[in-house]
């Protein structure tokens, strides 16, 4: 069975999306076909497992400021974005929604297994390397990737996580596989088809008497690909098995993806005016220069706070200095002497503070002057301007330039958080160093965040909070700010959460203790729904005119004829036509009387939204109306709804 064309189109190696969905004469009836394949416009109930696809460029400055993530439902060897709702990843779930070409619109998931088993991070873990071609395969050889999975990358995991995680595997000889699907310009879609890909390489290697299932990783490499992938050295699933390798296969690509499957997000760096973390901050996706799953082109350690995520921090690798105090840190390398990272957590936040040294040792030695002079601190948890659970590398050094690589904190030097945290460095000797912990009390850290796939700005009476992603203030005992959310264009505010609670545009919290508010700003997408969607009673008619949006429409003059239509989502508006036969209708929301509306006018105008109703968050309504049958002019159109859903 050959995949569905799934991951989305791409202009320049960054992932568009569309915000705009047209979708016409969709059928009323919810079927699933017995090959599995749901036609495109039809109501449909998948099952299937919930994937994180992380996909990466060969990363250019400009690539460090990417979202490189997205959702997917997978159904076999097909995949569909999921859009609509969010749902836990690599979980398996009933999705029931309408299909619009490669993305599934959901209007419900339904969790069937809770999260499912994903690639082992200690232990021994066993790996399939599969080289796979339709054309003709590329220089690499067998022993050359045996030698670079099981050899070179094997031995820096096992470094990395000082030898909690060992692996081990097989490579096959190159294999031809009837490879991607084409798009109408007859280029690869070796993105869009990988669900396709990694099937047809999984049956070759089953074919040459390979046990596919018994391995805990999956890894399809292919000669380079141009189409729809020409940019990306690889992609792989989040916390699951799964990489594609496009051409690319040394050290620093395959311990990057092979970190997305032991459930890795980006590092990533968070500069901002004034140091630290605070106001007027940039983002930066790839951007921990010093870090694998960041910009590190040597393939520099995971950070603590990565390696704490595997579980390659116990037995004593991290000392806790969240009531305060001193310690001395060893550096990174392998087999130093613990501890090698220290961590401050944050009452009443899930923020955390990581401190560690690295100096030019191991797999390390390639590091810059920079980055070994000092103390490296990153920071996880709300406030720490990351929008998934990797961390982000904090320059506490702006007086010598805003950047990552002037970010360590040197021998003498102190930096205060914005939440009153002050981490002071000590002696460093090129082998360890000391750093002593203490908290500022005598005023309370406001912090506000931004979430969500929209965007806006949060400020604060009296002042102090003013920005975007993320901002902070401190404010004397007692005093009451007034924060305010204000939605881009484009964008939609979404409702409050921590420290403050609501969908109003405005809240109020008192500074007794250290307070964490967080903002959620939706995109929006806009789904026309034709007549065919809807649900209608007896009295009927049809009619067909190039005035009506999709070209046909449905129309009524019997009292009581009514047409229902379900959906999902936080606005909906009912188009229909005005004019001189043109009578009211009822409109029920939910099974409650809403209002009377009457299409009489003058002049007749088609294709009007004469209706529209918003909600405060998207969710399942289902909307009637109802002909009243006025003598004389009684005629009700139903030409198109349309819907508002979060993106």
């Amino acid at each position: 069975m050959r995949a569905a064309k799934a991951f989305g189109a791409f202009l320049g190696g960054a992932l568009t999306l569309p915000s705009l969905v047209m979708l016409s004469q969709l059928p009323a009836t919810s079927t699933v076909l017995e090959d599995h394949r749901p036609v495109s416009g039809r109501s449909t109930t998948l099952t299937g497992v919930v994937r994180t696809l992380a996909v990466d460029t060969v990363t250019t400055k400009a690539d460090r400021f990417q979202d490189n993530y997205r959702q997917y439902l997978v159904v076999g060897d097909q995949s569909y974005q999921l859009k609509g709702v969010k749902a836990r990843s690599n979980t398996k779930v009933d999705v029931v929604g309408t299909i619009s070409g490669d993305q599934i619109h959901a209007t419900s998931v339904t969790t069937i297994d809770a999260e499912l088993a994903g690639v082992p991070t200690t232990g021994s873990t066993r790996t399939l390397v599969m080289l796979a071609y339709w054309t003709s395969p590329d220089s690499l050889t067998r022993a050359r990737a045996a030698n670079q999975l099981f050899s070179d990358t094997s031995q820096w995991f096992q470094d990395a996580s000082y030898g909690a995680l060992k692996q081990s595997g097989a490579v096959t000889d190159w294999m031809p596989i009837a490879g991607p699907t084409r798009d109408a310009n007859g280029d690869p879609e070796c993105y869009a088809d990988s669900e396709g890909l990694m099937a047809q390489a999984k049956d070759a290697a089953a074919a040459k008497g390979f046990d596919v299932a018994s391995y805990d990783n999956h890894v399809v490499y292919f000669p380079k690909c141009s189409g729809d992938s020409i940019n990306y050295a690889g992609w792989a699933y989040v916390g699951a098995p799964g990489t594609w390798l496009n051409g690319n296969l040394d050290r620093r690509v395959s311990v990057h993806e092979q970190g997305h499957n032991y459930g890795l997000r980006h590092s990533h760096s968070y500069l901002c005016n004034g140091g630290g973390v605070g106001n007027a901050c940039t983002f930066g996706e790839y951007g921990d220069p010093f870090d694998a799953m960041g910009s590190s082109s040597y393939v520099g350690h995971f950070n603590a706070a990565q390696k704490s995520l595997l579980g390659w921090m116990d037995a004593g690798r991290v000392v806790d200095l969240s009531a305060g105090g001193t310690t001395t840190l060893s550096a990174f390398a392998a087999g130093a002497v613990p501890p090698q990272a220290a961590v401050v957590s944050v009452a009443s936040s899930t923020r955390k503070y990581w401190i560690e040294y690295r100096q030019p040792i191991d797999y390390d030695a390639w590091l810059p002057s920079s980055g070994t002079d000092g103390l490296l601190i990153h920071v996880s948890g709300d406030g720490s301007g990351s929008p998934d659970a990797g961390s982000t590398l904090v320059d506490v050094r702006p007086a010598d330039d805003i950047s990552e690589y002037t970010a360590t904190l040197q021998p003498g030097q102190s930096w205060t958080s914005f939440d009153g945290v002050t981490i002071s460095a000590g002696l460093a000797t090129g082998t360890t160093a000391s750093v002593s912990v203490s908290w500022e009390t005598s005023l309370y850290p406001l912090t506000t965040a931004a979430a969500g796939s929209g965007s806006g700005t949060v400020t604060s009476l009296p002042a102090g909070i003013d920005c975007g992603p993320i901002c902070s203030a401190r404010y004397t005992p007692a005093t009451a700010v007034t924060l305010r959310a204000t939605p881009a264009i484009g964008s939609m505010f979404a409702g409050w959460s921590g420290d403050c609670s609501g969908y109003a545009p405005t809240c109020t919290v008192t500074m007794t203790q250290a307070r964490s508010v967080g903002a959620a700003f939706t995109t929006t997408s806009v789904i026309t729904y034709q007549e065919g969607q809807a649900t209608f009673t007896a009295g009927w008619n049809s009619s067909s005119c190039l005035c009506f949006s999709g070209g046909t429409a449905r129309w009524s003059k019997a009292a009581g004829a009514s047409v229902v239509f379900q959906f999902n989502g936080r606005n909906v508006s009912f188009v229909s036509a005005r004019g001189p036969e043109r009578g009211a209708f009822l409109v029920y929301v939910d099974g409650a009387f809403r209002r009377k509306i009457s299409n009489y006018a003058a002049s007749r105008q088609s294709a009007v939204v004469v209706w529209s109703r918003d909600f405060v968050t998207s969710s399942p309504h289902t909307l009637r109306i109802v002909v009243v049958g006025t003598s004389g002019h009684s005629r009700v159109d139903v030409d198109a709804f349309t819907v508002t859903t979060d993106t």
